[in-house]
């Protein structure tokens, strides 16, 4: 399947890995830079996000 996806969904499948990752260690909706709170909004339109939007 991931032969078939082109770069762009590889990239959207690392991020979603990461973020399952970010779950597994209790650190999901939480900025990776600054570890402030992604706010509910941004999380409901890039649920992957790994950074909040003053980071981003």
């Amino acid at each position: 399947v991931r032969e078939t996806l082109g770069q762009s969904g590889l990239e959207e499948i690392r991020m979603i890995e990461a973020a399952l990752a970010r779950i597994d260690a209790g650190e999901f909706g939480y900025c990776v830079n600054c570890g402030a709170p992604i706010g509910k909004a941004r999380l409901d339109i890039v649920p992957h996000a790994p950074r909040c939007v003053k980071c981003a």
